[in-house]
């Protein structure tokens, strides 16, 4: 049971890298954003949203982790807007741009990088009646890779290992998987020398 979850988990990790490599690709002439939002309404009918989201930009993949809290009664078509933008959201954007950064274009060399993270609160200029508290960051897909990778190379090292263990019980080449039984010291197929047992 152990191995099966173990291989379902190096199984999910491989997935995990065809798609980051995949919107690695993608994320130099368009962004994807996925995106889940919601709202409540209190006693004082100032709504309250939140929500949180991924966003690939450029070589690099982002996440966010936002709330807003209305300063004044919203219309009755703000309203609505709220609950229009309430669950799961799928957007792609054909631009070419970076994840974005609180404060435009990244400037150090962590976010030159791809690496960056900040958090903020503020009133947004295109809504007066609302502040926006805001969680950001990003790290490039080269870093993303090798940590999916992880996984799938400890079973490449176990397979192997038990491989190289089970040929050797059987008298087999470690290379190749000829039969040594007729010439233990060196393999013929292969040329590789078997290196005697260590005496116990």
């Amino acid at each position: 049971m152990k191995w099966k979850l173990f291989n379902v988990a190096v199984a999910l990790s491989l997935l995990l890298c065809v798609a980051v490599c995949v919107l690695w690709v993608r994320s130099y002439w368009a962004q994807d954003s996925l995106n889940l939002s919601s709202v409540s309404i209190p006693e004082d009918g100032l709504p309250r949203t939140w929500g949180c989201g991924l966003l690939t930009g450029r070589g690099s993949v982002g996440f966010s982790i936002f709330a807003s809290e209305q300063l004044a009664p919203p219309s009755a078509d703000a309203l609505a807007d709220y609950h229009a933008g309430l669950g799961w959201h799928l957007k792609h954007f054909h631009v070419n741009r970076p994840v974005i950064w609180p404060n435009g274009e990244p400037a150090t060399f962590w976010q030159r990088a791809g690496l960056c993270f900040d958090s903020y609160s503020l009133i947004p200029w295109y809504d007066l009646t609302k502040r926006l508290h805001q969680t950001v960051g990003c790290v490039p897909d080269w870093l993303v890779l090798p940590i999916l990778l992880v996984l799938p190379a400890m079973r490449w090292v176990e397979r192997r290992r038990r491989r190289l263990s089970q040929r050797r019980e059987r008298g087999q080449c470690t290379m190749c998987g000829y039969d040594l039984r007729a010439t233990p010291h060196r393999c013929p197929e292969c040329g590789t020398v078997v290196k005697p047992a260590p005496a116990a």
